[in-house]
């Protein structure tokens, strides 16, 4: 995406009266709740991008290309009947991406004009925007590294297989930056996008935990001990 701001993103008092219009108090609620005490878990995956990747088939005419300005209002759609609660979250979380200018984004496409999702691969010279925004609750690239992020797909596309595609092409871009290693975080109870990057090649190596205190958060980084295998197992028993 290009730095000329004449793309709009809405602010977050137009995204607390989308909640409130929708219903979807509790939003809110478990929100500042979270903030004031919780403890959130998540897997801290890395790939060797110098192993092969696996071709994915999907049925779909899909097309990776770098976010542009006309994609922003497409995903950032809060107004949609089909968006819920976690939809109007996840859009908050891009919200926080793009106001940050974080780069890179990347956007796929069906038949070359409808936007359905989108996803960063964000290398090391983007640390200091990262630092900034989320503080250490986003690892800090190396200069072998990349991070996957921001992954997410609009609603009524779901369940195609594009995410693990999108994954797929993500993971052939930061080979040929000549990146080493591809990581990526994703919440413990997330199921499919754990299963997704499982299937290409992702290994887990680390925990992280969010411990919010009083609306601090306290990021921990800790080695992950049971065997992927076991990982493997339990993940695409629990269905």
């Amino acid at each position: 995406m290009n730095n000329e701001r004449n793309f709009y993103i809405p602010g977050w008092v137009k995204i607390l009266k989308v909640i409130i219009l929708k219903g979807h108090f509790k939003i809110i609620f478990k929100a500042i709740l979270n903030r004031f005490y919780s403890n959130k878990v998540s897997y801290v995956l890395r790939r060797d991008l110098s192993l092969p990747i696996e071709k994915v088939q999907i049925n779909v005419p899909l097309k990776l290309r770098p976010l542009i300005n006309a994609d922003i209002p497409i995903l950032l759609n809060y107004f949609g009947n089909e968006i819920e609660g976690r939809g109007i979250i996840y859009r908050s979380f891009l919200t926080q991406l793009l106001k940050a200018d974080i780069q890179k984004g990347y956007v796929s496409v069906i038949n070359e004009k409808e936007t359905c999702g989108v996803a960063w691969l964000i290398g090391s010279s983007e640390n200091k925007k990262i630092r900034f925004c989320f503080g250490k609750r986003l690892p800090e690239s190396k200069e072998n590294e990349v991070l996957l992020e921001g992954g997410f797909t609009i609603e009524r596309y779901r369940n195609l297989g594009i995410q693990r595609w999108r994954n797929a092409k993500l993971i052939e871009i930061a080979a040929e930056s000549g990146a080493k290693w591809a990581l990526s975080i994703i919440d413990k109870n997330n199921l499919t996008s754990l299963r997704n990057n499982l299937k290409n090649k992702f290994k887990i190596f680390q925990m992280k935990e969010d411990r919010w205190r009083f609306f601090h958060c306290k990021t921990i980084f800790s080695p992950f001990s049971p065997s992927n295998d076991w990982i493997m197992e339990n993940i695409f028993k629990a269905r």
